[in-house]
């Protein structure tokens, strides 16, 4: 099976997600909780340092799991999403 790529961290898609700008229902449970904790904390403070912060913190879960299956799932659809 071909291991699907994560975005660079720079990518704009970190921050539209941290933003809530696009959404996804994630599989890997890291990423949910994850999810879940910024959400609040870009909602009570969304100054560009905190969401790029956020952006980051999304990007590492993902690069540093990105042979799980979970993961791989959730590449799938960001990577399908921007393909359209």
């Amino acid at each position: 099976m071909t291991t699907i790529t994560v975005p660079p961290s720079t990518d704009r898609i970190w921050y539209d997600i941290v933003t809530g700008k696009v959404t996804y229902q994630f599989d890997f449970i890291a990423a949910k909780i994850l999810m879940g904790r910024l959400r609040v904390k870009v909602r009570h403070n969304p100054g560009p340092g905190v969401i790029r912060s956020g952006a980051r913190e999304l990007w590492e879960v993902f690069d540093k799991n990105v042979r799980m299956p979970s993961v791989q799932k959730d590449m799938k659809k960001i990577w399908d999403r921007r393909v359209r």
